[in-house]
Order: structure tokens, then C-alpha cells, then sequence
């Protein structure tokens, strides 16, 4: 998992799949490993909590997706 654009380049060229916190936490609600409620609970706290740097509007793209995907969970 890393969101280091230096890190991903290096896994790409060993063929090692990286993932970066977005995917996972999308990942975790379709592996059914968190609700759909505990994932949009933890991306709405990235801004504020965490130290990654995500784009505003990839995150409201993805917060999107989740309450679209699973609307009928929530």
C-alpha cells in the first residue's frame, strides 16, 4: 500500500502490484471486509486526519462511488 509516486514506479517495474489507500478502502467494502458506512465514515476523515495528500476532487469522486455502488447498504 503507499501512495509515494517513487514507490508505485519502483513496484511497477518489479511487477509488484501496488494499491494505494482509496483502492483499498474500496477493495475492503466489495471483499465485504467494512460497510459501506464504516469506508464513507473513513475517507471523509482523510482531510482532516490523516497526512495524505489526495486530491479533492478524487476524493468526492470516490466518496461518489461508494454511495452510488452501494446506495441500497447505507
Amino acid at each position: 500500500m503507499t501512495d509515494d509516486t517513487a514507490a508505485r514506479l519502483a513496484a511497477k517495474n518489479l511487477n509488484i502490484s501496488a494499491h494505494g489507500t482509496l483502492g483499498l478502502l474500496i477493495r475492503a467494502v466489495r471483499q465485504r471486509l467494512r460497510t459501506p458506512s464504516e469506508v464513507l465514515a473513513l475517507l471523509a476523515a482523510i482531510p482532516q486526519q490523516t497526512s495524505l495528500h489526495i486530491r479533492p476532487s478524487l476524493l468526492s469522486d470516490v466518496i461518489f462511488q461508494v454511495r452510488t455502488e452501494w446506495e441500497n447498504e447505507l
